[in-house]
């Protein structure tokens, strides 16, 4: 697919990332007690929550597939770009906006705001070894796992 003029790159999850994200969707579901639905490609998150019953919009979901352990890294980090889109989408609806990271051992989450990620360094990062295309490395949040929860911790609002 190809990228539009806000989003230059193209998608890069092949359909195996799609699946592994479709089956951590299902728990994610089951622990929140909502439905997650896909956005559309080349949106700044991956998930759309809605609330069950009164079928509200409850917030949205950035999901990240890592094929390391928590513990490899101190920090995890994330794009400014897509993430401060995220943020301001979330917040102008006062809805939250969650990032869950699925590494090989545990699946993290992390409730991010304007006012939360400007505590975070932001520093040029990405794909430097065998980069995709010239997006691979930007600037990007850096966030200890240490401040990321189990998703199970993370409340939604209109959910019981």
């Amino acid at each position: 697919m190809n990228g539009t003029p806000d989003h230059p790159r193209p998608r890069f999850e092949s359909d195996r990332d799609r699946r592994s994200e479709d089956f951590f969707r299902r728990v994610l579901e089951d622990l929140w007690h909502v439905r997650l639905t896909r956005t559309p490609d080349l949106t700044s998150w991956d998930f759309n929550i809605i609330v069950p019953f009164s079928n509200v919009l409850g917030g949205y979901v950035e999901f990240k597939i890592r094929g390391c352990r928590s513990g490899t890294y101190t920090h995890y980090f994330v794009f400014q770009n897509k993430i401060d889109r995220a943020i301001y989408i979330a917040e102008q609806n006062l809805l939250p906006f969650i990032l869950v990271v699925k590494f090989t051992d545990i699946m993290l989450a992390i409730e991010l705001t304007r006012a939360r990620i400007r505590d975070y360094p932001l520093e040029r990062n990405g794909r430097v070894t065998n980069p995709r295309d010239s997006f691979d490395v930007q600037m990007a949040y850096h966030i200890p796992v240490v401040d990321f929860v189990h998703p199970m911790e993370i409340k939604i609002k209109g959910v019981l």
